[in-house]
């Protein structure tokens, strides 16, 4: 499938992300993940919460995104500006990441197809 605007990738992409935070988000991995790399002692309310929200499905918090291209994102794979609300990622990577999720699930696909075959 040709996705031919940030829109239409953005949509395609959107409800993937959100299976893959649901799923981190009641299984802990998220809080954990957020606690090491922001080295927190202890699981701040706030976290607790939205990560509460997010096993339930429930994204109404998360900001505007945006992809951009890589130029006008210098490069960056992403970025939030407190100036708008709003997180950026770069189109570019996130294009390649797809793309490169699609090939590895359609080898997925053949895969247990072939073995269907044989056994």
């Amino acid at each position: 499938m040709a996705l031919n605007t940030a829109d239409e990738l953005l949509t395609s992409l959107l409800p993937e992300w959100h299976l893959l935070l649901q799923g981190w988000s009641a299984d802990g991995s998220l809080v954990a993940a957020a606690q090491e790399a922001l080295m927190l002692t202890e699981e701040p309310p706030a976290l607790r919460d939205l990560a509460t929200q997010w096993s339930t499905g429930d994204f109404t918090g998360i900001p505007p995104i945006v992809l951009l291209s890589s130029a006008d994102i210098n490069g960056a794979m992403g970025a939030y500006a407190i100036s708008t609300s709003s997180i950026y990622l770069n189109k570019k990577v996130h294009l390649a990441n797809k793309k490169h999720n699609e090939h590895q699930g359609n080898i997925s696909r053949k895969a247990r197809r072939s073995k269907h075959i044989y056994i």
